[in-house]
């Protein structure tokens, strides 16, 4: 009789999760790969899991329900799930989380094209009890993980992928794998390391999925406010549970390593993340536990480091250097940039002392730390104040210096990412003139936006005004700063879009609902500095100030290369092309005297909306 093997085993434990248990099952059995099994393992737990399990499995034969006789913990019900599991892979679930729509099935595509890897290794995020969705922030590493010639790789391939959080729910396990290597769930708290570490390092093959595929949800107790640290993040279960179980959860890992020579290099990297690990578990314990349990746990942390402590050496990278480096314990949920930048000075001296088991100087530490925050938060006006007025004498000396011709300044929306018309003319200067040097105003989120030839500036620095002051051209597509001003010799190009239909700028100047006070102000004082307006079509509207008019055209396209280069521009606006723009090697003639704004249909005024319209090559345009 044939047996039925499905592809995807996927093991669900569940004890005190009835709240969102519906949610989970229903993520797997409504996957539009249907070909799986749900091993659903109730782990006597005392609220209605047993009867939703058993509820879900009388309607659908694809469940598998599981009831133990006693609690156990998830990884004793892990095991009873892995017992029964006949599928090709393994997926490991928390009750409490969901698989995202079609994750099986990008799965299931991806590991034909891999070649069946022992092990996959997928995205994931998390969602906060708002509802909002929370990107991982270690994203970027997985994304990394997966450049390179070959579908999968080995663990010394990629050692890197050490460093991402080592929980158990994000991987897809061969389940011939799991047999062959005798892996199994060890009892107690914080068994996530004690299983991962073991699994990467004994894998044949590996390959990621950059795609998130399971929502982790986190309650209240795990949110703190946008930026705040979360240790969680890099470390599962270090804001509460059981911290002691973890010493016995790596001397399980270390023993493994010692029963096969073959690991034995790993031991550096598997040290360092055990440090991490027992900093990121005090601070998110630490402050739960009773006063005598506290200098125990850095007792027992400094004897288990002395213990387990390695010379320095293991991986090397191709250039030199120990991999991989440890990383850090708190990373921002929502915008995780710290965490590619590695640990700071003062969680490095946070592992020193963990090591050390010094909970006396960890204590004047910490208290030195508050304190130094509230005389920064105490003295924030006095060092803003003083910090404006070195900028603004910062400037004025800047501008008693002769301004660059070989100096060429572009900006967004004033700080957003590299692009638009601005991002278009950027590329074609330094492609059709070389000479020139250019900058990019962008804020520190946006700065992986720009080309690595081109320098890049935050808005308000000290760079920012010496770029303002000395630059020969500015260009933008909207108002630049309100504090600038316009030397002899510099060249304004504003490149603000626009269509026929769009009214912004003077159109709306009578409509105390839509124009902020002052705005319509601001515009004109901005546009008497422009020197050339760029527009997307041949409706630029009433000329406010003398002016320089380029021929129209499109974003990125024939607008600027049109206009520039003496090919005649394209109608209407013309479609958008995607190739770099056709600018003159010559830089741009300089304004005359008196020369101000372009007020171009974009910025000041539209065309008249009374007058009828016709169809054009992109649309209805006057």
């Amino acid at each position: 009789m044939d047996v039925f093997v499905p592809r995807f085993s996927v093991i669900v434990p569940a004890y005190k999760v009835q709240a969102h248990l519906h949610a989970c099952l229903r993520s797997v059995l409504e996957q539009s790969y249907p070909d799986l099994e749900l091993l659903a393992v109730d782990d006597c737990s005392p609220d209605s899991c047993g009867a939703i399990i058993d509820e879900f499995a009388a309607r659908d034969a694809r469940v598998v329900p599981l009831h133990l006789p006693r609690t156990s913990g998830s990884g004793p019900a892990r095991n009873a799930g892995l017992a029964r599991a006949c599928g090709d892979y393994v997926l490991l679930l928390d009750g409490d989380d969901s698989l995202t729509p079609g994750a099986l099935e990008a799965l299931a595509v991806r590991l034909k094209e891999t070649e069946e890897p022992d092990l996959l290794v997928y995205g994931h995020a998390y969602v906060l009890w708002t509802g909002e969705e929370v990107p991982d922030p270690f994203a970027d590493r997985l994304a990394a993980a997966g450049d390179g010639p070959v579908p999968s790789f080995r663990p010394e391939d990629r050692p890197g992928l050490l460093a991402l959080p080592p929980v158990v729910w994000n991987k897809a396990y061969r389940r011939d794998f799991l047999e062959r290597e005798l892996l199994l769930f060890p009892p107690g708290g914080h068994g996530d390391p004690a299983w991962t570490y073991p699994v990467l390092l004994t894998a044949k093959s590996i390959a990621p999925l950059d795609r998130v595929c399971v929502h982790r949800r986190r309650g209240r107790h795990h949110e703190t406010g946008a930026g705040a640290s979360y240790p969680g993040a890099v470390f599962p279960g270090t804001g509460g549970g059981r911290p002691f179980d973890v010493f016995a959860q790596y001397d399980r890992v270390f023993a493994r390593l010692a029963d096969r020579p073959d690991l034995a290099r790993w031991r550096p990297v598997v040290f360092h993340r055990m440090v991490d690990h027992l900093t990121a578990l005090f601070e998110g314990c630490g402050r739960q536990l009773p006063r005598g349990a506290r200098a125990e746990f850095l007792r027992r942390a400094r004897a288990h480091c002395r213990r387990h402590r390695v010379r320095r050496g293991g991986l090397r990278r191709a250039g030199g250097g120990s991999l991989p480096g440890p990383v850090s314990a708190g990373p921002a949920l929502p915008g995780a940039a710290r965490a590619e930048a590695g640990p700071g000075a003062g969680h490095r001296m946070r592992r020193l002392l963990v090591r050390l088991g010094s909970r006396r100087t960890y204590r004047l530490l910490s208290l030195a730390v508050l304190q130094a925050r509230r005389a920064r938060r105490a003295a924030g006006p006095v060092g803003r104040g003083l910090g404006a007025a070195a900028l603004r004498l910062h400037y004025r000396t800047q501008r008693l210096l002769p301004v660059r011709a070989d100096r060429a300044v572009f900006a967004s929306h004033g700080g957003q990412p590299y692009g638009c018309n601005p991002g278009a003319l950027e590329a074609a200067f330094r492609e059709l003139a070389p000479r020139i040097r250019t900058t990019w105003i962008t804020r520190p989120e946006h700065r992986h936006t720009v080309p690595p030839c081109t320098r890049g500036v935050r808005p308000g620095s000290f760079a920012y005004w010496t770029a303002l002051a000395r630059s020969r051209y500015l260009v933008g597509n909207a108002p630049f700063d309100a504090r600038l001003r316009k030397r002899p010799g510099q060249i304004v190009v504003q490149t603000q879009a626009g269509t026929p239909l769009k009214r912004v700028g003077l159109d709306v100047r009578d409509r105390p609902a839509v124009v902020r006070e002052g705005e319509v102000e601001r515009l004109l004082r901005d546009a008497d500095r422009w020197d050339y307006v760029l527009s997307g079509n041949h409706h630029p509207g009433v000329r406010a100030a003398a002016h320089r008019p380029l021929p129209p055209g499109g974003r990125r396209g024939d607008g600027p290369a049109a206009g520039l280069s003496g090919h005649p521009p394209a109608r209407g606006g013309g479609a958008v092309r995607t190739d770099v723009p056709r600018l003159p090697a010559h830089p741009l003639p300089a304004a005359g005297p008196g020369t101000g704004a372009a007020p171009a249909r974009s910025g000041l005024r539209a065309a008249d909306p009374r007058a009828p319209r016709v169809r054009g090559a992109d649309g209805p345009r006057p």
